[in-house]
């Protein structure tokens, strides 16, 4: 089987041109293949800092949830010792009041001279100093 000239370079060229069209076809194959490597490298380099991420928030969460709970825990005793404290000082202020009535009777003042300095209630027993008024 003989085959023309022409007809051998028309099918030579037509290899040539298959050839060129394939060379270009491994070389976008071998780009995608790169592009898909470099893709998944940096999908694992995003996914290992997403790991470390979620780590470090967890962390700082159950830091947070026991510097709350050490906080709240500060903020009642602060709060009960307060209480403590005005209690305290509304005990001292009924002692003062009664002292003063008492030191008042005792310098001769009368239940109504109290009455009018706001010490005593105006209507009462005789005796000035155990009725303060508060």
């Amino acid at each position: 089987m003989f085959v023309s000239r022409r007809r051998f370079d028309a099918l030579r060229e037509e290899l040539a041109q298959l050839e060129a069209e394939r060379d270009e076809e491994r070389q976008a194959r071998r780009r995608l293949v790169a592009d898909l490597r470099e893709a998944h490298d940096s999908l694992q380099q995003i996914t290992d800092h997403d790991g470390r991420l979620t780590a470090l928030l967890q962390t700082t969460q159950r830091d947070q949830g026991a510097e709350v709970v050490r906080l709240e825990g500060r903020l009642e005793r602060l709060v009960r010792g307060c209480v403590r404290y005005r209690n305290q000082l509304d005990d001292r202020d009924r002692v003062i009041a009664r002292l003063t009535v008492q030191l008042m009777g005792a310098m001769g003042y009368s239940r109504d001279e109290l009455a009018v300095l706001g010490l005593v209630e105006p209507s009462g027993g005789s005796e000035p100093g155990l009725e303060v008024v508060s």
